[in-house]
């Protein structure tokens, strides 16, 4: 009920959630810096105006999926149009191939590990890359769901100090692997 109650607020103050500048100050504001500080239903009232109830859930429930659908699928279909036109016009001198380049470089400035139970599938610290850890966790997915791999999946880098406690035989997802750090018991 939060959650729609939220979301209706956003809606409400700002017309939108997506690519919304907005959004995230105002719930590191008035949700998460509060934190267990203080009640949640006192934080949900602060945060949107009104007690928690569940109007917002119910006008969704309410609402024909087809309906409900066309309208999430126009919205973000808006804001891929505005999204590509505002890219386009940022960079008019680059050339597609220079946009294609600068789109391939992803700098989160952090470390991120993708795993599955104590498997490491990807860590970016190893495969050099976020992109390049994507494309290890995409082929896992393909391979442990049986699906047909996609043209920008590579096999998984080896995941440094680390060894293969238990494994199944054949690719990624013949069964769970656990990975043990070097050194991690002493």
């Amino acid at each position: 009920m939060a959650v729609h109650q939220t979301r209706a607020f956003f809606f409400r103050r700002d017309g939108q959630l997506v690519d919304n500048p907005k959004v995230g100050p105002t719930l590191a504001a008035e949700m998460w810096a509060p934190g267990n500080s203080q009640p949640f239903l006192g934080l949900v009232e602060k945060l949107t105006g009104q007690p928690l109830d569940g109007a917002a859930w119910v006008a969704q429930l309410a609402a024909p999926t087809e309906a409900r659908v066309a309208a999430e699928r126009g919205a973000y279909d808006a804001a891929l149009a505005a999204a590509t036109e505002s890219a386009a016009a940022a960079t008019p001198a680059a050339t597609p191939a220079a946009r294609t380049s600068q789109a391939e470089e992803v700098d989160l400035a952090m470390r991120v590990r993708l795993v599955d139970g104590d498997f490491v599938i990807a860590d970016t610290a190893d495969s050099g890359s976020f992109l390049a850890a994507c494309a290890t966790f995409e082929a896992y997915i393909a391979d442990r769901f049986s699906l047909p791999p996609s043209p920008h999946a590579s096999p998984p880098a080896p995941v440094a100090n680390a060894r293969v406690l238990e494994t199944g035989g054949g690719g990624f997802g013949a069964a769970r692997r656990k990975t043990e750090k070097k050194n991690h018991r002493k």
